[in-house]
C-alpha cells in the first residue's frame, strides 16, 4: 500500500521573511537587572506621561520599588514593551537599554576588535555551544591563531568554565538575539564561525547579515532537509517552522562564505542539488584530542567477566513528539533491553547540559530499564575534560538502537551519511566502538580502520556470541593508532585552510 501524508502547502516567502524578522528583531525585552527594568519602565512612564494618570503612576510604582518585587519588576516592564510595540518611543527606550546591555560586553569586543600581529581572530557564535568547536579553538590556538566564543544563551557555571580556559574569551548574549545582532555589530574579527543546528539555522542568517566584510563560516550538524522529506517532517513539527528552517538553510548556502559539516560527498550533492548552492565546504568531526585523552589499562570485566558497554550523550522521550518514524533514537531503549537479558552491563551518561532527573522524559526510559535490570545505570553527564576518565573503565562505546525498517521515515542522506560526535568521545577513552550498520558512514569508519564493530539491528541479540569472536586487543590498539593520526591537531588544518578560502573569497 502506497502510504500518503496530507501536508499543508508550503509557506509564502513573505510570511517565512516576517517570521525571521519578528525573531531577530523584534520587540523581545532583553534580559536584565531589576534596576535596569525600573529605570526603563521610569522612562517609559516619562514619555507617556499624557497617556498614564497620576494614579497608575503611584500604584505602579509602590510595586516595583518594593525590594521583594525584583522579578514582578521584569514582568512590568516586559508587558509594557509589548503593549507599546511599534511605537518609536518605546523603540527609543529599547535600543537604548540593548546598548547598556552591551556595554557590559565591552571587554569581549575590544578583545575580539585588537589587531594581533599574527593569526586570526575567529568568533564562534552558538546558540548553545557544542564540544567540537572546543576542540577546534584548542587547536587553533595552537596553531597562532585566536578563538572567541560568542553564546546566544547562558551556559552553567562549569561546561562555561571548560570552554573559558581554552578561548581567548567568552560572553553571551542573555538569550536575547536583539542583544547578539547588537554585539555582533560591533565585532570586527576574521571569521565567524556560526554553529548551525537544526530549528536554530536563524542563528546563521543573524551572523551573515551583521558581517559586513568578515567572512562567515557556517557549521551544521544535522541538515533539516536531509533529515527527513517535509511532509514526513510536518508529522512531527508544524509546516511553518519546517519551512522556515529550510528557508534559513537555502539561505545560508547561498551566502555564507564556506560550509563544515559531517557528511560524505554524497550527502553534500543532495544538498547542492536541492537549493542550488553549495560554498567551499570541508567535513570535521570532534576528532580525538589528547588533552582529553585517558586511557585504561585494566578493566573490571577482566576480574568478574561482566561486559561493560557505555551510551554518552543525549538520549530522547518516548512520546508522541519523538516518534520512530523519525526518531531512530526511539528505538535504544529496546536495545538495550536485548543486550541487558544477554548479561551485558551497560551505563548511560547524560549529556551535561541536561541533569539526571525522574522528571526529565529523555531520562525516564532508561531510570525504567535500571529498575529493572541492576547491572544498568544511568549517570550524570560530565564536560569533556572529565569524560574519557569516566569513560575508560569501560569495554565498549556503543551507539545502537532497534531500526524498525517498516516504519522509519528518515531520509536516505541522514541514515547513509551521519556521523555521531560521541564516537570519537569513546576513541578519546581508548574504546572499540559497537555501532549499528544501518548508519552506512559511521559503519565505515569503523569498519575501515579496524575501530571496533558494526552490527546490524537484526544481529543484536546474538551481540554476546559474536563478542567472543572479536579481536578486542586489536581493535583497542587500532584506536589509539587512529587517535594519533586522526587526532584533532592534524585534522584542524581542514578547517584552517577553510578559513583561507572563505577570506580570500569574501576579497575576490
Amino acid at each position: 500500500m502506497t502510504r500518503t501524508i496530507s501536508t499543508p502547502p508550503p509557506r509564502h516567502a513573505a510570511r517565512l521573511e516576517k517570521a525571521y524578522r519578528g525573531l531577530v528583531d523584534g520587540w523581545t525585552f532583553p534580559p536584565c537587572s531589576p534596576q535596569q527594568a525600573r529605570a526603563f519602565i521610569r522612562g517609559v512612564l516619562d514619555d507617556f506621561a499624557d497617556e498614564v494618570s497620576v494614579e497608575q503612576r503611584v500604584k505602579l510604582f509602590e510595586f516595583v520599588e518594593s525590594p521583594l518585587s525584583e522579578t514582578f519588576a521584569i514582568g512590568v516592564a516586559q508587558r509594557m514593551a509589548l503593549s507599546l510595540v511599534g511605537r518609536p518611543e518605546l523603540e527609543d527606550r529599547l535600543r537604548r537599554l540593548e546598548a547598556e546591555l552591551a556595554s557590559g560586553l565591552a571587554d569581549f569586543t575590544r578583545d575580539v576588535n585588537r589587531e594581533r600581529s599574527t593569526g586570526r581572530r575567529i568568533v564562534f557564535v552558538a546558540d548553545r555551544p557544542q564540544f567540537a568547536i572546543l576542540r577546534e579553538a584548542m587547536y587553533l590556538s595552537r596553531n597562532g591563531h585566536h578563538p572567541f566564543l560568542l553564546s546566544l544563551a547562558p551556559m552553567n557555571a562549569e561546561i562555561r568554565s571548560v570552554f573559558a580556559r581554552h578561548f581567548v574569551a567568552a560572553a553571551d548574549a542573555m538569550g536575547s538575539y536583539p542583544l547578539l545582532g547588537f554585539v555582533l555589530d560591533s565585532l570586527r574579527p576574521d571569521i565567524f564561525h556560526v554553529e548551525c543546528k537544526m530549528w536554530n539555522y536563524a542563528l546563521g542568517r543573524l551572523v551573515i547579515e551583521r558581517r559586513r566584510d568578515t567572512a562567515v563560516v557556517c557549521d551544521f550538524y544535522d541538515i533539516t532537509s536531509v533529515y527527513a522529506d517535509r511532509a514526513d517532517l510536518c508529522t512531527v513539527w508544524s509546516p511553518g517552522r519546517v519551512d522556515f528552517d529550510i528557508a534559513m538553510e537555502r539561505y545560508i548556502l547561498h551566502n555564507a562564505d564556506a560550509i563544515v559539516h559531517r557528511f560524505p560527498p554524497h550527502v553534500v550533492d543532495e544538498v547542492r542539488e536541492r537549493h542550488g548552492a553549495m560554498p567551499p565546504d570541508a567535513v570535521m568531526y570532534a576528532s580525538p584530542c589528547p588533552e582529553f585523552t585517558v586511557y585504561a589499562d585494566t578493566k573490571p570485566s577482566r576480574a568478574d567477566g561482566v561486559l561493560r558497554l557505555v551510551y554518552a550523550g543525549t538520549t530522547i522521550p518516548l512520546n508522541a513528539g519523538h516518534p520512530p518514524t523519525l526518531f531512530p533514537e526511539a528505538g535504544m531503549r529496546q536495545a538495550f533491553r536485548t543486550l541487558l537479558d544477554q548479561g551485558f552491563a551497560i551505563d548511560v551518561l547524560g549529556n551535561p547540559h541536561s541533569p539526571v532527573s525522574e522528571a526529565n522524559a529523555s531520562y525516564t526510559p532508561f531510570l525504567s530499564l535500571a529498575r529493572d535490570y541492576p547491572q544498568m545505570r544511568v549517570l550524570e553527564g560530565v564536560p569533556p575534560d572529565r569524560l574519557s576518565e569516566a569513560l575508560a573503565h569501560h569495554d565498549y562505546g556503543i551507539l545502537l538502537m532497534h531500526f524498525d525498517e517498516s516504519i522509519l521515515r528518515i531520509g536516505h542522506g541522514q541514515r547513509t551519511g551521519v556521523v555521531a560526535n560521541k564516537i570519537f568521545s569513546y576513541l578519546e577513552a581508548g574504546l572499540p566502538v559497537i555501532v549499528n550498520a544501518e548508519y552506512e558512514e559511521m559503519a565505515r569508519i569503523v569498519h575501515e580502520h579496524g575501530l571496533g564493530l558494526a552490527v546490524s539491528s537484526a544481529e543484536l541479540p546474538r551481540l554476546r556470541s559474536i563478542l567472543e569472536e572479536f579481536d578486542y586487543a586489536a581493535a583497542a590498539a587500532n584506536v589509539r593508532r587512529y587517535n594519533e593520526t586522526h587526532g584533532m591537531a592534524n585534522e584542524i588544518r581542514r578547517l584552517i585552510a577553510l578559513y583561507d578560502t572563505a577570506i580570500q573569497g569574501r576579497r575576490s
